[in-house]
């Protein structure tokens, strides 16, 4: 339906949108409307009645995920549509939980056709990834929650669990995509990395094309031949890269060795006097148990020395000593007169032991 208003009035439609309005009808009666606009010096534009009826039809649909991927017919740039006039900032429970069944159901292709979109809808976004992680997990059988993922598992359960068409370009695996493109934007693993191992994993249904780099080069379209020159020039970059680091390992390993080689000539000398300090320790013990079988040997002759000389001495207090201090003390007790001759022999008595201590 349309209206005419004057040009000073309304915003000019040009003649292509006026063609596409009336794609329905004839190539004919599409010129006829033209001319007569032109001639009335006047544009057809949407009336507010056509625009209500158009956002109608964009919001006979109800802004739920599991709609989306229910409903062929719809595509992601009508869904985001609808889900900008609504408002969506997150799908709800119900809706959640009815998508998560038809993922595990769908071949893919919707689900491909929101990940490889440059940006998403918010309410896309905080729903897709968690919901393809829980996806991939069931496909792969493997926990992918973890940061660190063992690569090798990794390249071995997409090779096992992904089957591939003998033509890869007439069908394509949508899952398997999906899968690289969240291993890449959702753990940070580089592109590349898991580029190198497509061939191994896609086996006999990857064919080489020799010619491909000539085709591109010399008769490709425009988009491809920048697309393989930045293919090229980032795998120039890489290889660049890698032969750093292969230059810095050598470096760090050449440095190691070095050091390792420090390490076992310090081994050595710490050896050798290790070895000299038992040999001296051997000898020391050596002279130890001499000195103790000397000591022991002194001991013994000076124990026997005391024994002797305490002998000597009893016998010379009962031969000499005593006798003299008996003889003084009978001499006091009989008569006081030999006082001097008691005297005389008690001294005599302390000259003995004097002489003995000396």
């Amino acid at each position: 339906m349309g209206v005419t208003y004057s040009r000073e009035s309304v915003k000019m439609i040009t003649e292509d949108d006026l063609a596409k309005k009336g794609a329905s009808g004839s190539e004919e009666k599409i010129n006829d409307e033209i001319l007569s606009a032109k001639k009335e010096n006047s544009v057809v534009v949407e009336s507010k009645e056509d625009k209500n009826i158009k956002k109608e039809k964009e919001t006979e649909y109800l802004p739920n995920i599991s709609l989306f991927l229910a409903e062929e017919r719809l595509s992601l740039s009508k869904f985001v549509e609808i889900l900008k006039i609504h408002k969506v900032k997150r799908f709800r429970t119900e809706d959640v939980d009815e998508a998560r069944k038809l993922i595990s159901e769908n071949d893919g292709a919707k689900i491909w056709a929101i990940v490889s979109q440059k940006k998403l809808h918010p309410a896309i976004d905080s729903w897709v990834w968690n919901e393809v992680q829980a996806e991939l997990e069931r496909r792969l059988k493997i926990d992918l929650s973890t940061r660190i993922i063992d690569f090798s598992n990794l390249v071995n359960c997409l090779k096992e669990n992904f089957e591939f068409p003998n033509r890869i370009d007439k069908q394509e695996n949508y899952w398997f995509r999906i899968s690289i493109c969240w291993l890449i934007e959702r753990r940070s693993i580089k592109s590349w990395d898991l580029a190198e191992w497509v061939p191994f994993i896609m086996g006999q249904s990857y064919n080489l094309d020799k010619n491909f780099d000539r085709k591109v080069i010399a008769k490709g379209k425009q988009k491809e031949f920048m697309q393989f020159v930045n293919v090229v020039a980032y795998g120039q970059k890489l290889s660049e890269e890698r032969n750093r680091r292969l230059d810095q390992v050598k470096g760090e390993n050449n440095y190691l060795k070095m050091e390792l080689e420090k390490m076992q000539k310090q081994e050595n000398l710490l050896h050798e006097k290790i070895d000299k300090l038992s040999e001296d320790q051997k000898k020391k013990e050596i002279e130890f148990e001499q000195a103790n079988k000397a000591f022991a040997n002194q001991s013994h002759n000076l124990g026997q020395e005391v024994v002797s000389t305490e002998q000597e001495f009893n016998k010379f207090l009962n031969r000499e000593l005593r006798p003299r201090l008996q003889s003084a003390f009978e001499y006091l007790e009989e008569e006081p007169y030999f006082e001097e001759d008691a005297r005389r022999d008690i001294e005599k008595a302390i000259e003995i032991i004097d002489k003995k201590i000396r």
